[in-house]
């Protein structure tokens, strides 16, 4: 949602921002599937390269070509890589070629009515394993309790929930490292040399570390999961995000689990939500969503009623939100703020260092001007920079320039 902060004739300026946040999207998703495909993938047959075929087998991966967009959408369910390797959404895909999960050929055929030509896949005929969904329900409630005795171990289980998903979808790891002592360095270049990329002497020490090939038969993750997860992920935030657009209610931003949409419509998508999927979308149960700013007064007391009274979106997750929240009587300001690839000590250090609000320096980054982030701060933050040879050390120079 880009606009003139300063313009106050303009129809966002002065409006509640709510941001509408999904509760653990990934748990979430592990929760809602039927559970993991069980046994050995199958290749699709000429006759099979059908949806009827399809809609009788527990699960699938395909590779289709767009025929047709019946229904185009202000945030698109599809998306290519463009010539600048950058990620982009959008309805113009007739002719492109996608490869598509069960989950996600379902989600575009009811939200955007696409249809397509099958080009070659794999199905799996031979059931779902739910245990998924009862482990991660188990760990997802063990955390709500923690974070009801506020007790921090909760970020431990967070950590396990959402590694449960990155670790099913690894990329290949083609290097790996070896350390071999010098009496022994010899012999292992004579045993390994085929699969040596490099080695050189550790810092202070009589050992060398070795980078070696990894062989392609030693490359293992769970992908067939890793992506039923991620799609059916997608398929929480298709849901409200497409009956907000098929309601015109405000939907101006969405990130990979929120959605920044105006306060007063929060309460009436969660009507329509009910009335069209029959189950209450408001809640702090896997598979719902809450409100999720969060501002706190000067003695540490957590404010009510959070909105943001301003925002600045200026690309994928950089945006500022200028919150009001409710002490009492009291009314409390502050920001919420997101810059992806620079902290946010870093952006305050900055508008500090400027003199200026950290809503003045997102609206400059608004209208182009290009900023310096010193990273290290003035040398009041570390980043330390890993040898190859073991050593470590601190960075004297590390900043970062952005335009938008």
């Amino acid at each position: 949602w880009n606009f003139d902060a300063t313009d106050k004739n303009s129809d966002c300026y002065g409006k509640k921002m709510a941001d509408y946040d999904g509760v653990s999207l990934y748990p979430s998703s592990m929760y809602r599937m039927e559970g993991c495909l069980m046994g050995k993938p199958k290749i699709l047959n000429d006759k099979q390269k059908t949806m009827n075929f399809l809609k009788s087998v527990d699960g699938y991966f395909i590779k289709v070509k767009i025929t047709k967009v019946g229904i185009n959408r202000h945030f698109s369910l599809m998306s290519e890589v463009n010539e600048n390797l950058v990620r982009v959404f959008h309805n113009d895909m007739v002719g492109k070629t996608l490869y598509l999960d069960r989950t996600s050929v379902e989600d575009l055929i009811k939200f955007q009515d696409v249809e397509f030509d099958i080009d070659c896949g794999y199905y799996y005929d031979e059931g779902r394993n739910p245990t998924i969904r009862a482990v991660i329900k188990k760990i997802f409630d063990l955390r709500l309790a923690l974070k009801k005795k506020k007790n921090d171990a909760q970020m431990i289980y967070k950590l396990i929930m959402n590694s449960s998903y990155g670790k099913t979808i690894l990329k290949p790891i083609n290097t790996e490292e070896v350390i071999v002592s010098t009496k022994d360095k010899d012999e292992y270049i004579r045993n390994n040399y085929n699969y040596i990329i490099e080695f050189e002497k550790m810092f202070e020490s009589e050992k060398w570390r070795f980078k070696l090939h990894k062989t392609i038969n030693e490359h293992f993750n769970n992908c067939v999961v890793g992506v039923e997860v991620l799609s059916m992920s997608k398929r929480i935030m298709n849901e409200v995000m497409c009956l907000c657009e098929d309601n015109n209610l405000t939907a101006y931003y969405q990130d990979t689990d929120s959605i920044h949409m105006e306060w007063d419509d929060v309460k009436v998508l969660k009507e329509k939500f009910k009335e069209h999927y029959g189950r209450e979308l408001d809640g702090k149960q896997l598979g719902q969503f809450h409100i999720d700013f969060d501002l706190y007064d000067d003695d540490g007391t957590e404010c009510k009623n959070v909105y943001a009274e301003k925002s600045i979106f200026l690309g994928k997750k950089c945006y500022i939100d200028c919150l009001v929240g409710d002490n009492g009587n009291k009314k409390v300001k502050g920001f919420h703020i997101r810059m992806k690839g620079v902290p946010n000590s870093t952006i305050k250090y900055t508008a500090k260092k400027m003199g200026i609000g950290l809503d003045k320096l997102y609206e400059m980054l608004y209208r182009g001007k290009e900023l310096c982030f010193d990273l290290l701060e003035g040398g009041r933050r570390c980043n330390f920079k890993f040898h190859n040879n073991g050593s470590v050390s601190s960075m004297m120079d590390f900043s970062r320039k952005i335009k938008f």
